[in-house]
């Protein structure tokens, strides 16, 4: 029988968490185990982070962390709002409600109204519904082994897919129709002014259309794809089932000196993904095949995109063996005006997971 008679939930500011980093020591409680210092130092640089505002609540009993989240907030249409990026429970302590305790402890503080959701896990759906939230649903395209399940089945089927994907990466045909493409590509880890006026018409159906500020943010900070209390759980699947660094990249391409399209690029050791796309639709070919150059070359065996007509041109090409379409939950404030038919570009899982 578990005694919950200690409970206690603490909130920690960003100046908390600041001078946790910069001193290397545990503060009320704060430490690695909460929350990872790559993690942690994301939150504090975001640009729309100030000295006082909560990040990060934690339940506690017998001095350990129990369950825990975090926010980052974000400027949408000239107000702060935000964006809850993670959610951890001990799996001992599930359904004893801790989750929907610390949502509410940290989101009564902003204002629930002034929240949103990036994680779209059923369980966050379900508390962010008991705050009165609205929920909406988007596509995103799945190619490659993760289409498998896990365990000894899907393994043995992500070894087969892995022979394919080497003989992908050297089909002619595919090579030679990316040899006659006339795009040049310059690499960006920084937006500039020139750059984002080029994004901003290419935007007006975004669920959530990022400032500059957020994207240079999401640039600067690769997050670390691992659960930060991983060895204190056999829970493989908590918000993370890997651990692997993502390196991202925006890409300009270009067709004879003028720009036609940019998207950020992220890449991993398995995986890679489209987390923003923008094009000019007479050139979509060109900046199509641009991405299908970074599949051949990088040689993931999966890929990721909510761009349908993305997913349509690697069908038509035949890029992977296999696919599937995935639904992805989105969360707002009852009263947050969305795009009459809107599309997801990025979303937090660019960089938080």
């Amino acid at each position: 029988m578990i005694d919950y008679s200690d409970i206690e939930i603490k909130t920690f500011t960003a100046a908390e968490v600041s001078q946790w980093l910069d001193s290397g020591k545990s503060a009320a409680g704060l430490d690695a185990k909460i929350i990872s210092t790559t993690r942690a130092r994301a939150l504090i640089n975001n640009p729309y982070t100030t000295p006082d505002d909560p990040l990060v609540a934690a339940v506690f009993t017998g001095g350990e962390a129990i369950a825990y989240t975090a926010a980052f907030p974000e400027l949408i249409h000239g107000n702060k709002y935000w964006w809850f990026s993670t959610l951890w429970c001990e799996p001992a302590h599930r359904g004893k409600g801790f989750p929907l305790v610390l949502m509410r402890t940290l989101g009564e503080q902003f204002g629930t109204e002034n929240c949103l959701d990036t994680m779209g896990a059923p369980e966050t759906v379900a508390i962010f519904n008991n705050l009165g939230h609205r929920l909406t649903y988007l596509k995103e395209y799945r190619f490659g082994t993760r289409v498998y399940p896990q365990g000894p089945v899907g393994k043995m089927v992500s070894y087969r897919e892995g022979a394919k994907t080497l003989l992908r990466n050297i089909n002619p045909l595919l090579k030679e129709k990316i040899q006659k493409s006339r795009y040049t590509i310059q690499y960006q880890d920084f937006i500039d002014q020139t750059t984002y006026h080029y994004i901003t018409p290419h935007a007006s159906k975004d669920l959530i259309s990022r400032t500059r500020e957020t994207l240079n943010w999401i640039l600067q900070y690769p997050f670390k794809h691992r659960t930060p209390l991983c060895d204190r759980t056999s829970d493989a699947n908590t918000f993370g089932d890997c651990d692997a660094l993502y390196w991202m990249k925006g890409v300009k391409v270009m067709v004879g000196g003028e720009m036609v399209g940019y998207y950020i690029i992220r890449n991993s050791e398995q995986d890679l993904s489209i987390k923003y796309l923008y094009y000019d639709g007479e050139y979509s070919g060109e900046v199509f095949n641009s991405i299908l150059e970074h599949i051949l070359h990088l040689g993931n065996p999966c890929f990721t995109t909510r761009d349908p007509n993305l997913s349509d041109y690697l069908l038509h090409n035949r890029v992977f063996s296999k696919y599937r379409i995935d639904q992805i939950s989105f969360s707002y404030p009852s009263q947050f005006a969305l795009p009459a038919d809107p599309i997801s570009q990025g979303g937090d899982g660019d960089c938080f997971v």
